[in-house]
Formats: C-alpha cells, structure tokens, sequence
C-alpha cells in the first residue's frame, strides 16, 4: 500500500494489506531486517523521521503507530484522534516534519469535523490539527525545506523563527497548503481533480508540488521563494536536527562521524566498519613492513643499521670556496647481497645510474610485491607504472642497442618506486674504477651493458 525511504537510503520499508510493516535492507536486497507487527487492520501509510530515528505507520484499525529503528519495538500507539472516524479511505499517508517536531496523519476527527491530525514528537502529545476540508483527508505531505521569512529590501534583518509547509489532500478533491508559522493555510484550491487526491510529492527544490488523482490525472503546483520563504541551509537544518536529536545522522559528513552521538543503529554499524577497515589495513601495513624488514635485515652477514652507521663514519665531507657542504659521495656497489628490498635502498642513498646497475643484476624475486600487486590505501590493486628509465636525460648523441635496453628496463620496470628521479641527484663525483664508464653513459638511466667512449662524449 505505500514505501518509503530512510533518510539515509540504508533502508525501505514497505507496508501491505496483511497488516503488516516489513523494513527491507537496501544495501542487501532482498534481505529483511524487521517486520513488524502491531496492526489489526491493513497498513495504509509510512513515514520516517527526519534522522531515521523512528517510522510511523497509519493502518485501517484507527491507529497510528510510532516503532524506534534501535529495536524495531512499539515507541507509542495513538488512537483517540481516530475513535470518531467512519468508513476508511483507500491510503492513509502521514507526513513527518522535516525539523522532526511534528508528526500529521490523515484521516482524523475533531468534533465530527474531518481533520489532518498534528502530533508533536515531544510526548507524543494529539492537541492541534489541520481543519478546513469537508470529507476525510487521505494525504499529507511536508516540504523537504525548513523556511524562515523573506527579507524585504530596506528592512532590518531581524531573526525569524523558522518553519514548515505542509501540504494536505482530501476526498472532497481539494488540496491546502499550510505554513506552521500561520494559523490559516496559505492556499487552498478547490475542485482540483474529479476525484479524490491519491497522493502529493514535493520537489527536491521545495518550490513545486505534483499531486495526483483517482481520476487518473496529474496536477503540478508551482510557488515563488516570496509565497513559501527563504529556505535553511543545510547547515542551518542540521543545527535544527541537534537541538531536536543531538546530532544530525542524515546529512553528517564521515569525517563528523567520529564524534557523533549515534543514535541510529545503521550508522553505528557503518562507523564500526570503518573502524575496522583502517585497523586491518594498520595491520596489514605494519606486517608488509615487518617482513620487508626480515628480508633485507642482514647483507653479508652485517645488519643494514651497521654498514649504514659504517658508510656515515667514512664519508668525506668539504667545503667549498663559498662555504657551503659537499660530502663525497661513496661506491657501495661492491657489497654483495642477494636479496634487494626497498629497505635496503631506503637505508643507503644511491643515485639513479647505480641503482639501476644494482636492479640490473639483481632482478630476484622479491621485487615483484613492489609491482601491481601491491595494495593501495583504498585497498585495490593498483596498476603498475611505467619504467622510470629517464631516455630524455641521455645525450643526444647516445647509441644504445635493443638488446642492452631490454635487459635493463625490465628491472625499471619490477621496481618503479625504487629508482630515483634523475631531477633530484646531483651525479656522483667518485666512482670505483668498474664503474666509471657506466655511470658516465646513463647519468640517471639504468646502467647498460656496455659502452663505448665515443659514444658517451659530451
């Protein structure tokens, strides 16, 4: 007989003629997550707060009945507005206030007189409705936007109090519109439809309204912002929806979250998965660190912290002509390690053209986790990317063959992150004696496998 969303679109609750109110999770279609039961008669109309906090239904026994969303149990039962009420209606839609102060049915009585019942959230207290129509009222529907009064130009910006519009259909097919703010409803047209009203929807704007018909027809209402109000910002709203609720779950961002007082059993499952989520992914990264560490602890029988400590106390260091320092850089190529991690290269600096000698003839298995397989933040593979081998940044005059380059820009290739932008290395002034040569050819690509000194001249 009528769904309705969550304001956070976790959750659809649908009620139907077995008298009954299923709340389907949306995430898991078509898991259920609570029916419930309480009605006698068929359930005829939904609603949501504004925060998910609670759903009301209006069924065809005379009640109307109010269920929290932390247990799906029995908030509060209303009858008394619905004692007087004859006959029954073919829907039944209530309407929840968009500030979560109000709660309006249809189809109530006030001395004999059909009425949209006003209940207010705060002790569920039934003492003041909406008159006017002559038969039963069958839809009622809120404005998503809280307004405060418009500001004529030239006039004090005195604080208003902000307020809502409602709308409310009936069988004597005439629809009403009311602010809270006003003791008469704003307008009211008559004989809209041949028939009863069926059911009303705002637009997301807060300026139009559709409403339609038994007669098979559609009717489009349109409002000026200097008929209905200067509509709240979001902010405004939720300021609103903390003073009513605490805090505001239905337009509170992730990173407010964390210091929300949840009061609604969706988010709170959804703040404990992202808790979760980045305690698994600390995990996983400090046991990627642990073994990455075990791997290259040791080379030559020497702890990485010790030939580092070592190299430290070697380094020369001068000064030049105008003060500033320049260290001499060191050859380490000679240490002679099976395994290369980042590790190791994070401990010891190299420039571009010797780590590219080193990944050239070691290219051992423990490169490939540094390749796609290795998960970014979000948790997903990430696509490899491409060769850091630095072709711009040779000489013009370079000859290499294909055979030399296929063997140096697959280890490139294993191991992106490694290599060091040629932009960023001053190149290094001292080399052993094998080395020479080779640095001078790549000065920041990887090495090659053989030069010839014409080939290299500046």
């Amino acid at each position: 007989m009528d769904v309705a969303w969550s304001p956070h679109d976790a959750w659809l609750a649908s009620c139907s003629v077995d008298n009954t109110v299923v709340i389907w999770n949306a995430v898991k279609f078509p898991e259920i997550l609570a029916t419930l039961r309480g009605h006698s008669g068929l359930v005829k109309g939904l609603t949501w707060d504004p925060v998910g906090k609670y759903i009301a239904s209006q069924a065809d026994d005379r009640s109307l009945k109010v269920w929290r969303t932390l247990d799906w149990q029995l908030e509060t039962s209303i009858t008394k507005p619905f004692d007087e009420c004859g006959g029954t209606t073919h829907v039944l839609r209530l309407s929840w206030s968009p500030d979560g102060h109000y709660l309006v049915s249809a189809h109530a009585m006030n001395n004999s007189g059909p009425t949209a019942q006003i209940i207010e959230r705060e002790g569920w207290k039934t003492n003041m409705d909406f008159v006017g129509h002559r038969k039963a009222v069958t839809v009622v529907k809120f404005n998503p936007k809280i307004f405060k009064k418009k500001q004529k130009n030239g006039s004090s910006a005195k604080p208003s109090c902000p307020y809502c519009c409602c709308a409310v259909g009936s069988k004597d097919r005439s629809l009403s519109v009311w602010l809270t703010c006003l003791k008469r409803p704003l307008v009211v047209i008559h004989e809209l439809f041949d028939k009863s009203i069926m059911d009303i929807s705002w637009t997301l704007n807060g300026l139009g309204i559709l409403v339609c018909s038994m007669d098979g027809s559609v009717a489009f209402l349109d409002f000026s912002q200097d008929e209905l109000g200067d509509p709240l910002s979001e902010e405004e709203k939720s300021r609103i929806h903390q003073s009513t609720y605490g805090k505001s779950l239905a337009i509170m961002t992730e990173a407010q979250l964390s210091t929300a007082v949840i009061e609604n059993p969706e988010m709170l499952k959804y703040q404990r998965r992202q808790q979760q989520q980045q305690l698994d992914q600390k995990s996983a990264a400090a046991r990627e660190t642990g073994s990455a560490a075990s791997v290259a602890g040791v080379v030559n029988g020497e702890s990485l912290e010790d030939i580092r400590k070592n190299l430290l106390k070697k380094q020369v260091e001068t000064r030049t002509a105008d003060g500033r320092r320049r260290i001499t850089p060191l050859c380490i190529a000679q240490l002679d390690t099976g395994d290369f991690s980042t590790a190791f290269f994070n401990s010891i600096p190299l420039s571009g053209s010797l780590a590219g000698t080193m990944l050239s003839s070691h290219s051992s298995p423990q490169l490939l986790p540094l390749d796609s397989s290795t998960p970014n933040s979000f948790g997903a593979s990430k696509p490899s990317a491409e060769p850091v081998a630095a072709a711009g940044t040779r000489p013009a005059g370079d000859s290499v063959n294909k055979d030399s380059m296929n063997a140096t820009s697959t280890p490139a290739a294993l191991s992106p992150s490694v290599l060091t932008t040629p932009s960023k290395i001053e190149p290094m002034k001292a080399f052993d004696s094998r080395f020479t040569e080779r640095s001078k050819a790549t000065s920041g690509a990887p090495a090659l496998t053989s030069v010839t000194p014409t080939a290299v001249e500046r």
